[in-house]
């Protein structure tokens, strides 16, 4: 039969093949999931816009009569608005008032004002303040904010510093992909933005007050006018001067417009032959060449004039005396109406200037350049504006950069002359006190308040008559047709054009100055919320607007947020937790590693050690780095949050990154005595978009990209408030420990924490090592061998072992356990390895620890791995970078930091995947009956996903992880987790890993166990493997778990770890247990001796000296560690402490 023919077997085989493998592609791999998200919803519905405001905080609002008046302002407090009634005059206005202190928001301890003029709020505590006889038209119970002694200011209301007395900065990336260098502040570039372009103050925010317990802050923030983008910083000569000049100049005398008149002098500039040709052939000039500088020549050799200089050009009266006025007559023998044609007069002016004004701009506002900058020969410019020679300048440059002379520019280039908004010639302005008297005519002031009036220069035709002279509009230069012929309107005036943004793109491309062609707004939405504690900030998501593209537009119109700039990075309530004083006392706590104390004003400010922001979390894995970024000496960030107590401004605040952590770094610097910027301070910078340096081409070339989204999540900040007998004892010393308890308090509410420590002993944790591969010959070909450290026997025989000598607080976990040896994958399908004792061996070792109550947990990789049991999984699941690397990650090399090619690299999964694999494996791993893992990569890393079409960000990161650990913490009652963050604590029963110190940055003054403080009691915890790190002695780790109230951890291997040389796992060679089990003996024996885990937790750490520590148990220990090496001597109370060794000043009970 033909179906039976070898090719259509083939063909068949192969759909079949391939049918197979789709299959498995599309349904047998690990599923992506989604999350919802937890935002606050935003509605522009309610806010109040405070735009009408001027710079004194008055809104004039005129009304129809006095009814309407009266109830404007009925119910408002009358501090806050003046009233105008005059039937008389037929006036009827109210002028609003900003409210400096208005009360928006009160409870039990607190109330917080708002200061409507700069946005800034307070938190005045209650009890320190007194109250008035009224309550507020809200109901409140009115304060006076002068009245509270303690008041926690979301900036600073003085100062000249805007950036100080800002509820934020903003940080953009310009359309050059660069993060800008300046940032926007809320004071100078929304509250009271200061145009200078109009010379005016504009208010760019708004307020929404129907907010439970709080306010929301609508600000557009952003340079409204970019001056660049206006007033380009180079303009090519020939067409500044074809756009304000033209060929043709007429003087006018300048002490005369000192007077306030316009009067024309008997003298103008041409710098046309044929010009000057055709006002001498009409008898309208006397032309006088002028040969001044490096004049041109003509085909023949003769010099061409520089100049034409053009007198007897004032016209007449009937009686023979000089008018003011020309001879020429506008339209014909200057912008001529049939400019261009033939007969037409060559000649060109511009109407809307005058010799003075052109004075400004090209002698001061712009100003030739006088070299082309050349570092060889180069060559020197003529830089007289009224010569036109070989080497005249070729190029204008921006000089204005203040107010006065960027709003001139603007009135000369940009501004038109209406009714509404007169732009007329003036040089003077007279300066009009308000009083009772005059008060009505100008709505808005306040008596006593001067008015500035310009005062228009007049122009007089004819100086004998009574007719008054008229104001002379200025201001861009006069409109032409298609064909270039000039224009005028029906009453032969002159028509009025002004310059325009796109002319000066032209000039700034022309140039090669980068600049951002449209202004740079953003909107960002702050709420504020006072809580039972004290504060709480948070920036909707849903309110985010960036730049949507310079040729975006709505409805056919250009938008605000038609730019091409991007949300960058901001920095939170940048000044409310600081200090300026150099003479201040106090101390900011930071999560670094165990815990860190920078002091104020701290003695290492003669290192030099320069701070930096840290990222909550540690760095981003999605990212791979040169050099190594995480290692013991640079620990992460723990927790999200910070502390900073104020002992001479009697004021402590615990920050805390409730919302969007992961996006979140903490600054902290002291104030420097040389550097009068600095300050002692700390603040939460945020990032809206993740970036990666990328490196291109041959010559790896670096550059900047950034996420093409920005993140997702709102951003939310607490600030609970501190008094000062909580956190200064009764000796005058600042103490951290409160602060670890409100923390402890924190993260209990937030994440139901229940506390699980419920050991009297110290647990002695013991992380066996099993299987890995060594590189092995048979027979001329080198294969893979798989070896054994500890079988599951012999991790019996060890524990047996310590049992035997006493130790019975232990706990197992196990590392390598399975048939991928020290090489995990991603599987679905997880075996015992064959050389530790296959399933059978390890499910009987489980059960022998079952029946001594000994817990097992062994290691399992969600996060991370080294390859994929699933078709491409490496294409299809591991996270990627904004440049599209695999997030692939390799050990460092620790003496050179560099990453160590000769391995295998860690592939690191998307977080899409995390439940899809966690169930997948415990489908598989559900046969060993085991009641516990080691899930040594997660709630423990910062990873996003910046490959896919929707961006996870680490934030979301962290929610995936939290999502896998609520379905794992279903599969399993126990959960070892390496060094866990704040919001993986839930999770853990035990913790490994923990650190002991934090990192050795040059500018902290002190390491502090404030994670141990913080998680003491919650569950049992240890420090790093005690024989993992060379660096430290085995003292030094006792004296470490004595401080922080750790129980001890060890790498153990039964075989001879010499069997690892010629291996790439060379960093476990001192896991040998022969050479261990004395000093596993010896360091529990002195823990337990110390009773600190006897019904105790960790609750007191004071600092006595440098490398000095008392610390406290609740069951009344008390311990002096010294790590010094020298006796710590104690006089008053008599005793010693020796070098590197600790004393029991008080047993536990």
């Amino acid at each position: 039969m033909k179906v039976f023919k070898l090719k259509n077997i083939l063909a068949l085989s192969l759909i079949v093949i391939i049918t197979v493998l789709l299959l498995i592609f599309f349904i047998g791999g690990l599923k992506a999931k989604a999350l919802a998200l937890n935002n606050l919803e935003f509605d522009l519905t309610g806010f109040v816009d405070y735009s009408p405001y001027d710079r004194q905080g008055n809104y004039v609002v005129e009304y129809d009569s006095a009814a309407e008046a009266n109830a404007a302002v009925a119910g408002l407090p009358e501090t806050s608005y003046t009233k105008v009634i005059n039937e008389a005059s037929d006036i009827y206005t109210v002028t609003f008032k900003l409210n400096k202190e208005r009360i928006v928001a009160q409870n039990n301890l607190y109330t917080m004002f708002l200061n409507e003029d700069t946005t800034i709020v307070s938190v005045a505590v209650n009890s320190e303040c007194t109250p008035t006889a009224e309550k507020t038209a809200e109901g409140f119970t009115n304060y006076k904010k002068a009245t509270c002694k303690t008041v926690f200011n979301s900036a600073f209301d003085s100062g000249n510093s805007s950036d100080m007395k800002s509820n934020f900065i903003l940080y953009y990336i310009g359309s050059n992909d660069k993060l800008s260098g300046t940032g926007f502040n809320t004071l100078a570039n929304s509250v009271l933005y200061n145009d200078l372009l109009y010379g005016t103050i504009k208010r760019h925010y708004q307020i929404k007050y129907d907010v439970e317990n709080g306010i929301e802050i609508l600000y557009e923030i952003g340079d409204f006018t970019v001056i660049n983008s206006f007033f380009p910083e180079d303009f090519k000569r020939t067409d500044m001067e074809d756009y304000f000049r033209g060929n043709l100049l007429f003087l006018i005398n300048a002490g005369q417009v000192n007077q306030n008149k316009y009067e024309y002098a008997d003298l103008a500039y041409t710098w046309s032959q044929e010009c000057a040709a055709y006002l001498e052939e009409k008898g309208l000039a006397t032309v006088t060449p002028v040969f001044e500088g490096e004049t041109f020549v003509d085909e023949d050799g003769n010099p061409i004039p520089s100049r034409y200089n053009l007198t007897n050009i004032i016209a007449k009266d009937e009686e023979g005396r000089p008018l003011n006025k020309l001879k020429m007559q506008a339209g014909l023998d200057y912008n001529a109406t049939n400019y261009g044609e033939e007969g037409a007069s060559p000649c060109t002016t511009n109407p809307f200037s005058n010799s003075y004004m052109l004075g400004n701009m090209f002698g001061s506002y712009y100003s030739l350049i006088n070299t082309d900058g050349g570092t060889t020969n180069p060559i020197t410019y003529n830089t007289n504006y009224y010569l036109n020679v070989q080497n005249s300048s070729p190029t204008f440059n921006l000089k204005a950069n203040s107010t006065i002379p960027l709003q001139k520019l603007f009135e000369y280039m940009y501004k038109l002359d209406n009714p509404a908004d007169r732009n007329y010639f003036y040089i003077n302005t007279q300066n009009i006190l308000l009083t009772e008297d005059n008060i009505d005519d100008y709505p808005g002031y306040e008596v006593g308040q001067t008015y500035v009036k310009k005062v228009p220069i007049l122009y007089d035709e004819n100086p004998y008559d009574d007719v008054a002279g008229v104001e002379i509009p200025v201001g861009g230069y006069q409109a032409r047709d298609e064909h270039g012929r000039f224009l005028y309107d029906e009453e032969n005036k002159p028509i009025q054009e002004v310059f325009l943004k796109e002319y000066a793109d032209v000039q700034n491309d022309l140039y090669g100055n980068v600049v951002e062609s449209n202004s740079p707004v953003f909107q960002i939405v702050m709420r504020f919320t006072l809580t039972e504690k004290g504060l709480e900030a948070t920036i909707l998501n849903d309110a985010l607007r960036e730049g949507k593209g310079s040729k975006y537009q709505e409805d056919g119109k250009f938008t605000k947020y038609s730019h091409d700039c991007l949300l960058g990075t901001i920095d939170v309530l940048p000044y409310l937790t600081s200090n300026n004083s150099l003479t201040s006392e106090g101390q900011i706590i930071l999560p670094d590693g165990s815990g860190a104390i920078m002091q104020f004003n701290s003695p290492k400010d003669e290192l030099g050690y320069t701070a930096y922001a840290k990222s909550i979390y540690g760095a981003d894995q999605a990212f791979t780095y040169r050099m190594a970024t995480e290692t013991m000496e640079n620990e992460k960030m723990m927790f999200a949050m910070y502390g900073f107590l104020d002992k001479t401004a009697k004021k402590g605040v615990l920050a805390i990154a409730d919302q969007g952590a992961n996006q979140t770094s903490i600054y902290a610097n002291f104030k420097r005595a040389d550097v009068a910027s600095t300050m002692n301070i700390a603040n939460f910078k945020a990032l809206f978009r993740e970036q990666e340096t990328v490196y291109a081409g041959t010559a790896q070339t670096p550059f900047l990209k950034w996420s093409k989204d920005f993140i997702n999540t709102d951003l939310k900040y607490q600030y609970q408030f501190l008094m000062p007998n909580e956190f200064v004892d009764a000796a005058g010393k600042i103490q951290y420990v409160t602060l670890a308890h409100k923390y402890r308090d924190y993260l209990m509410d937030k994440y139901e924490l229940i506390p699980r420590d419920m050991t009297n002993d110290n647990v002695v944790n013991l992380n066996f090592l099993g299987a890995f591969e060594k590189r092995a010959i048979a027979l001329g070909f080198v294969y893979n061998e798989e070896r054994s450290l500890t079988t599951f026997s012999q991790a019996r025989a060890i524990v047996d072992d310590l049992m035997q000598e006493g130790l019975t607080s232990l706990s197992v976990a196990y590392t390598a356990w399975t048939n991928d040896e020290m090489e995990p994958a991603a599987t679905a399908s997880v075996k015992a390895s064959g050389v530790l004792g296959r399933d059978r061996g390890f499910k009987s070792f489980n059960e022998y620890l079952e029946k001594n109550n000994i817990a097992l947990y062994p290691q399992v990789n969600i996060t991370s791995n080294k390859g994929y049991d699933f078709l491409l999984g490496n294409l299809r699941y591991t996270a990627k970078s904004i440049g599209s690397t695999y997030a692939s990650h390799r050990a460092y090399v620790l003496a050179t930091g560099a990453p160590n090619s000769t391995i295998e690299p860690i592939s690191m999964l998307s977080p899409r995947f995390y439940e899809s694999l966690a169930r997948k494996y415990f489908n598989s791993y559900d046969r060993f009956h085991i009641n516990g893992a080691f899930f040594s990569d997660l709630g423990n890393l910062r990873l996003g996903d910046y490959g896919a079409k929707k961006i996870i960000f680490a934030e979301n990161g962290m929610d995936y992880q939290i999502a896998t650990m609520d379905y794992l913490a279903g599969k399993v009652d126990n959960m070892m987790l390496s060094a866990p963050f704040d919001y993986a604590l839930k999770y853990t029963t035990f913790a490994v890993d923990v650190p002991l110190k934090s990192s050795m940055l040059g500018y902290y003054d002190y390491s502090i166990p404030f994670y141990q403080l913080v998680v003491s009691g919650l569950f049992d915890y240890t420090g790093p493997a005690v024989n993992y790190d060379s660096e430290r002695s085995m003292e030094w780790y006792l004296l470490k778990a004595l401080e922080t109230g750790s129980n001890l951890n060890f790498m153990i291997s039964y075989e001879d770890t010499r069997n690892l040389l010629d291996t790439n796992y060379t960093m476990f060679y001192n896991a040998y247990y022969a050479n261990w089990k004395s000093r596993i003996l010896y360091m529990n024996n002195v823990i337990n001796d110390a009773k600190i885990h006897n019904n105790a937790i960790l609750v007191g750490h004071k600092i006595l000296q440098d490398n000095v520590y008392q610390v406290e148990y609740s069951n009344g220990a008390v311990l002096v560690i010294n790590y010094n090496d020298t006796i710590y001597y104690d006089h008053v109370n008599g005793f010693s402490v020796r070098p590197n060794w600790f004393t029991i000043v008080k047993e536990g009970m």
